[in-house]
């Protein structure tokens, strides 16, 4: 019982510092295992994180430990960590960047021979200083250790930033930039732990610590942050190929050549003049977990983020660590102030946890999605436009508008499938390069995995490497620029894919993102469904042109359009001449050869705007909005003479005859006083009127066409009502 009273009255702030921070490594650890060690990041983030805790936490317990023994027992594994923390960086940095080489392994060698010999051999003493018993390693193994220890760090902060420099997107290249700069000021900041671990001088005694002894350990701490900037420089210029002589540095085995004898002479330098001050590496360390856990959680770095969602764990944790307390409390039975002050400050920290958890998460939230969007909003606002919008254009237009506005890609794909040819056709693309843009089999290889698995793919997942990905899969990703890829399943079949590149604002798509995409799709699909459904509804199975009945419907919205605008619309009547002559000579089967063909040369022929329906059997009518009679004459012509020279089926040739009528829509305005009518059914008796006029007279246009010998267009003028 005196021991556990001693080891409590001996928490003091520096122990409890390193045990809080190795606190937080763990609980990083733990969420790694918990996420599975499925891609090589995460196994060697694990690995990293796993250094990191062993040198962390027995650093924690030797500080607070009153017994020399069991401090002694401790700085083995202290060194383990220690020393496994270089290469399982290295190994961090080589998998992130994808690349591997056999310098990797030396160095692995190298720093488990260091490991070893620092389990079982004299290599390193304990002393007692001002803060607590720490280790230091012995000489010549603290050079030797800690110049391996510098070369591995440093090729590994050069490995990320060569990947920054070479990165092709803004997500990548954010990414790197978090893990090169966090990483870079952790180990730059930790270099005070080095020189403490590595210092010929024994340790001090708080009354022996002086201002010019920090005023040194700082100078040569801004010394080793030079080199390493003239390192980053040097290594930057051999990139770019700005400096010949600098041209090598471009290999790993060159730049070990180089490395190797900067730190062993800054590793001398350190052990001759540095001084045993406080560590403060744990300090470093927080920096860089704050960097990392930043690049994760905004651009899904490793696939943990709701790391910090994961409320129950802490709970659990956080109830664990009260509760231990509260046993030796209770245990000791003390009554000291210093225990009771504790007690108030347990109690403090659960009254206050709720609360305070709240301000936190609204704090992260803000700092890792600072331009988050109103998902909510973007929801209802598509949602209500699917649902009131039965046009099938129009909706591709809402889908490629939302994307791009709302979470500015800075490119998109929208396959949608079509039966007929059982394939995936692309309905609407953006900042694809043309010669890019396909149509995907029914069998293709991204299509056969979205039916399988039903989930969105990021493009991460194919170039991990930890699973066999076909050469489609990446080709296709590759060709549509895209980064996520989500399907757009209806009714268990697979109607829609969805393509989406990288952010303009080098952003990463996260998980609430993810499930955006997810609704957005749902209500898309559904949407494109009806609007099928509209379509074949209104169009004509045979030419896919409107049905009569559609024309009708249309025709009269145009007309009281034009003439409360006070605008012109013109009508085509079009009939195909002697086609009962092409049905007996060569079949019904090349009349309807000749129908889809004549009917697609009418609608290549006019605006998008245009209304071009099938209106009876081989006749057609096409609404021309706000077009005079002079504009109409030109486009009937250009119509009829595309069609004569055309070759149907081969060899079977047509022509066809053309009536002309236009309403000008300011002189029947101010003859029938349109503006005055207020009651509904007048207003459609008043347009039905005028409707069933210019029909009329582009009907007799038409058979004055065919009167006077066909293949020709006639004009019946402009028409205004009284």
């Amino acid at each position: 019982m005196q021991i556990v009273e001693t080891y409590i009255h001996n928490l003091l702030p520096y122990g409890i510092f390193t045990l809080i921070t190795s606190v937080i490594v763990f609980l990083f650890s733990l969420n790694l295992v918990m996420k599975g060690f499925k891609t090589r990041l995460v196994r060697a983030a694990f690995l990293f994180c796993l250094s990191l805790l062993a040198w962390l936490f027995c650093a924690g317990l030797m500080i607070i430990t009153p017994d020399y023994a069991f401090a002694s027992f401790l700085a083995r594994t202290y060194f383990l960590g220690w020393l496994l923390i270089p290469v399982s960086f290295l190994y961090v940095a080589y998998v992130f960047a994808r690349r591997m080489d056999i310098y990797l392994y030396i160095l692995l060698a190298v720093g488990t021979v260091l490991a070893c010999l620092a389990l079982f051999a004299p290599v390193h003493a304990v002393h007692y200083n001002y803060f607590g018993f720490y280790p230091k390693l012995l000489f010549p193994w603290n050079i030797i250790s800690n110049t391996y220890y510098f070369s591995a760090v440093a090729l590994g902060l050069l490995v990320l930033y060569g990947e920054y420099r070479k990165a092709e997107t803004n997500s990548r290249r954010n990414q790197t930039r978090l893990l090169w700069l966090g990483m870079s000021a952790g180990f730059l900041i930790a270099i005070s732990e080095t020189m403490y671990v590595i210092s010929g001088a024994a340790g001090l005694q708080k009354s022996l610590v002086t201002g010019a002894m920090f005023a040194e350990n700082l100078a040569l701490q801004s010394l080793m942050i030079v080199m390493y900037v003239l390192v980053i420089l040097a290594y930057t210029w051999a990139l770019k190929g700005t400096v010949r002589v600098l041209l090598p540095f471009r290999n790993a085995l060159w730049l070990l050549a180089f490395l190797v004898p900067m730190s062993f002479i800054v590793s001398f330098i350190f052990y001759r003049f540095g001084k045993p001050l406080f560590p403060w590496g744990q300090l470093g360390i927080l920096v860089a977990l704050f960097f990392l856990t930043y690049a994760i959680l905004r651009y899904r770095l490793i696939n943990i983020t709701e790391i910090f969602q994961r409320l129950l764990v802490y709970l659990l944790l956080a109830g664990a660590f009260f509760g231990i307390w509260i046993v030796f409390i209770i245990g000791l039975s003390p009554d000291s102030t210093q225990i009771l002050l504790s007690i108030l400050y347990a109690l403090i920290v659960v009254a206050l946890f709720n609360p305070l958890h709240t301000l936190v998460q609204r704090f992260v939230d803000r700092l890792v999605f600072p331009r988050q969007f109103n998902y909510r909003k973007t929801i209802l606002d598509v949602s209500m436009k699917a649902v009131s919008v039965l046009d099938y254009n129009m909706l591709i237009e809402i889908v490629r508008d939302t994307v791009l506005n709302t979470v500015k890609a800075l490119s998109f794909g929208l396959l949608v499938y079509e039966e007929d040819n059982d394939s995936y056709v692309p309905a609407a693309v953006h900042g694809v390069p043309q010669e890019n843009i396909t149509s995907l089999p029914g069998m293709h290889d991204l299509v056969r995995f979205l039916r399988l698995a039903n989930r969105e793919i990021f493009r991460e997942e194919l170039e991990d490497g930890s699973a066999v990905v076909s050469r489609e899969l990446l080709e296709t990703f590759d060709a549509f620029r895209a980064t996520l890829i989500i399907p757009m399943p209806y009714k268990g079949s697979l109607k829609g894919i969805l393509c989406i590149g990288d952010r303009n604002t080098g952003d990463i798509y996260t998980r609430r993102d993810v499930e955006l995409f997810r609704i957005l799709a749902n209500h898309i699909v559904i949407a494109l469904e009806n609007a099928c459904l509209y379509e074949l509804a209104i169009r004509d199975g045979l030419t896919k042109l409107y049905i009569s009945r559609f024309f009708h419907q249309r025709i009269s919205e145009e007309i009281a359009n034009t003439i409360r605008a006070r605008r012109q619309l013109s009508l085509l009547m079009i009939d195909i001449d002697h086609f009962k002559a092409i049905n007996d000579t060569h079949g019904h089967q090349a009349g309807d050869l000749v129908l889809r063909g004549i009917s697609n040369i009418i609608s290549e022929q006019v605006r998008l705007v245009d209304i071009v329906s099938r209106y009876g059997g081989e006749e057609f009518a096409v609404i021309l909005p706000e077009t005079d009679n002079v504009e109409a004459a030109a486009v009937a012509e250009r119509i009829r003479k595309k069609i004569e020279v055309a070759a149907f089926s081969g060899k079977i040739r047509g022509t066809v005859s053309i009536g002309i009528a236009t309403l000008d829509g300011k002189i029947t305005s101010g003859e029938i006083d349109f503006d005055r009518i207020q009651s509904r059914p007048a207003m459609r008796s008043k347009v039905e009127g005028v409707k069933i006029e210019l029909i009329r007279r582009a009907d007799e246009s038409l058979y004055a066409a065919k009167a006077e010998g066909r293949n020709l267009c006639r004009n019946g003028g402009v028409i205004h009502m009284k």
